[in-house]
């Protein structure tokens, strides 16, 4: 192999999407769409002898003028990695790697971390193959000769894992509950509750969200009047795109969501406009440190930004899992994964859910479809109260004793289809009309306030032979409308038992 000269770095050279960079410079720090590139070469440089390092920008090089920037930071932080696992120092820097460092390396690495060396393995071969001095003819026939296994990524939602996995439908609804509540006590910015939301209804990506444009949302007049949202949202692993406004995919929302987002899009536009050549450009969900420049992505958040955004939101809201009783725990990738989950559970196959979370590889919806059978179809009044104090559904204010001499009879919650006896199930202490119906809806409410002997036991019953009745009829996605409800009674069923100094059911 013939060594590479420091003068064969080309002094330019460009991103995929077409950003500059100088290859023969020991910093290169660019914007590539919104995925910030940084690759520091000084903190390398006592770990690796001039001529691998030289073949090591080279390779960086071409991944990223042929893949995305995301790969190349991949591959050059698994390289960061082997070097400081592999104990290489001023004293002893890499000359050559060969397969007694990749087997050392291998050796050294946890379950957990084996994606570092299938990345690494990525790096080297691209290196070796285009005849550069640093990695030996036998480290490649060590890396070809390796069965390294992918990452398993239908593991999470086949095992409906509470970490990793797609919330159920307790623990979604419990998310947009608390999502919703958070923003209105001011809790959340208006940046933060709206990009939570659509990547609740759509499942798409953060460098999705983050490349979004006021632009992009459409309002289309319907002939009764009424309004039709569309969102284009920019395409992302697309193995042909530049970048991720290249591809746009048109999405529906509903009128509820699209509504205020468009109101919220109005907003940003009018206050980027004389500071944006063209302010319909400015970005949906705007950097607010960011130097608006004249750049496509000028003023957008990063991808990263965005996921740090989304997670940091969700640990404002006060949302339980019905599953470990803790705070739930929510990224997009989980939010992602509730979508396509929730897609399949409706009976879509492969085709659609692909389409729905927009794959280009169809065996990726496969796990969807394969775990709805796995998903529980019955909730019982025992499984309903094992729940209860994990969920913590139950919204509402502490269980008083109804008196009639006290409380407005007009604010009175009862249902004679639930209890025929008339008796009230608790109180209504909000403000306004309600549209909601009631009792069902009041139990996760949290202006209502049950009697300590209201008839919540005739709700459970009630909402429990309803469910199983939709379940025999109209399938689980029906069935399953009111669950968060049903385990909210029976917490108060506890609670007001626990009151009066019983014992709870279950």
């Amino acid at each position: 192999m013939n060594a590479l000269a420091l003068h064969d770095l080309p002094s330019v050279a460009f991103t995929r999407s077409g950003v500059k960079f100088c290859p023969a410079d020991e910093v290169w720090s660019f914007q590539d769409a919104v995925t910030p590139g940084h690759f520091d070469f000084l903190v390398l440089r006592d770990r690796v002898m001039p001529a691998p390092m030289q073949g090591l920008k080279a390779a960086l090089t071409w991944l990223l003028q042929n893949r995305a920037v995301a790969t190349a930071l991949n591959a050059y932080s698994c390289f960061k990695h082997f070097l400081v696992s592999t104990g290489r120092t001023k004293d002893q820097p890499i000359r050559e790697i060969t397969q007694f460092d990749l087997i050392s390396y291998r050796s050294m690495l946890t379950k957990q971390q084996g994606n570092r060396l299938l990345m690494l393995a990525v790096l080297l071969k691209k290196w070796h193959s285009l005849g550069l001095r640093g990695v030996s003819d036998d480290a490649v026939g060590f890396l070809k000769g390796l069965r390294m296994k992918k990452p398993d990524v239908g593991v999470p939602v086949l095992t409906m894992c509470p970490k990793q996995g797609p919330l159920t439908q307790l623990e979604d609804e419990a998310f947009q509950d608390g999502l919703n509540t958070a923003f209105a006590r001011g809790e959340l910015s208006e940046v933060a509750f709206f990009a939570c939301w659509i990547t609740r209804a759509l499942g798409q990506r953060p460098c999705q969200t983050a490349a979004l444009k006021v632009c992009d949302l459409v309002v289309e007049a319907r002939p009764d009047g009424s309004h039709e949202y569309l969102l284009k949202v920019p395409r992302a692993k697309q193995r042909d795109a530049i970048h991720p406004r290249s591809s746009l995919k048109v999405r529906p929302l509903i009128q509820q969501l699209g509504a205020p987002l468009h109101a919220y899009a109005r907003r940003v536009q009018r206050i980027l406009e004389g500071r944006l050549g063209d302010a319909s450009q400015a970005p949906m969900f705007p950097d607010r440190n960011d130097a608006l420049t004249d750049g496509p992505f000028s003023g957008h958040m990063t991808a990263r930004q965005m996921g740090i955004l989304i997670k940091a939101a969700s640990r404002k809201i006060k949302a339980h899992s019905e599953r470990t009783g803790r705070p739930l725990h929510v990224t997009p990738s989980r939010l992602r994964r509730t979508v396509g989950t929730r897609a399949a559970e409706e009976g879509h196959g492969e085709l659609v859910v692909a389409e729905i979370l927009d794959h280009t590889n169809v065996a990726s919806a496969r796990y969807y479809v394969q775990a709805v059978p796995s998903i529980v179809a019955r909730i019982d009044a025992a499984m309903a109260h094992s729940m209860a104090p994990l969920a913590r559904a139950f919204q509402g204010m502490s269980p008083k004793r109804y008196d009639s001499e006290k409380h407005d009879s007009s604010s009175l919650i009862l249902d004679l289809r639930v209890d025929q006896s008339g008796q009230s199930m608790g109180q209504c202490k909000g403000t306004g009309s309600c549209t909601f119906l009631a009792p069902v809806s009041c139990y996760t409410c949290r202006s209502f306030r049950p009697w300590l002997d209201g008839p919540h036991q005739s709700v459970l019953d009630d909402l429990i032979a309803r469910r199983d009745q939709q379940l025999s009829r109209n399938g689980l996605r029906m069935a399953s409308v009111n669950d968060r409800t049903l385990v909210a009674v029976a917490e108060v069923i506890q609670i007001c038992a626990s009151a009066r100094g019983e014992i709870s059911h279950g």
